[in-house]
């Protein structure tokens, strides 16, 4: 689908990274920390009952529990694991904004995040590239890279980096950072008046 949204976590790429950091520590079902529960209720690929469910007082409640719940697994030195194995895969394609939805998820989550690691996800931003819309069309573009170029930028062509509500977000995040305190990505959600 590819992105239905410019927020963290409002697309297909975002959603994919989600779920590689569940399954960080290991593969199997015993060893998936279930993270992207926190995140997912943006997916415009779940039916539509599902996506409904998710605007309910009764999901309201639940996600509140998954969220202290993810807490208290990345406070429990979880949370410094994900940094270290991503934080040394950020030479990789992606890998500094993989870094980036790390650490929005432990700000989703409220865990506690290391100074260390808060001063490496604020200069990280800068490093990540940030579109102010959505990709060009895919064909016949002349504006679009080819995706030899893209490769060879250490990018695959696709939808990766920011946008920039996206970008805004997550530094407010990082700026009214407090342990204990979860934040969300998908509120308030800003409406557009159209006249």
């Amino acid at each position: 689908m590819g992105r239905w949204g410019m927020r963290l976590f409002e697309g297909d790429r975002d959603i994919d990274i989600a779920l590689e950091i569940n399954t960080a520590l290991g593969d199997g079902e015993d060893m998936d920390l279930r993270l992207s529960r926190m995140v997912h209720q943006t997916d415009m690929c779940a039916p539509p009952d599902i996506r409904a469910y998710y605007e309910t007082d009764e999901y309201k409640k639940k996600l509140e529990g998954v969220v202290a719940e993810s807490r208290n697994k990345l406070n429990c030195g979880v949370g410094d694991q994900l940094f270290q194995i991503f934080r040394k895969r950020e030479h990789e394609p992606n890998g500094k904004y993989r870094v980036i939805l790390v650490g929005a998820i432990m700000l989703r989550a409220g865990a506690m995040i290391k100074d260390d690691d808060l001063n490496h996800l604020r200069g990280l931003v800068g490093e990540i590239p940030c579109r102010d819309g959505l990709n060009p069309v895919l064909r016949s573009n002349p504006a679009r890279p080819s995706a030899l170029a893209s490769l060879a930028a250490g990018r695959d062509g696709g939808d990766w980096g920011f946008r920039h509500p996206g970008k805004v977000q997550f530094l407010a995040a990082l700026n009214h950072y407090k342990p204990g305190v979860p934040r969300s990505f998908q509120d308030p959600r800003p409406v557009l008046m159209l006249s």
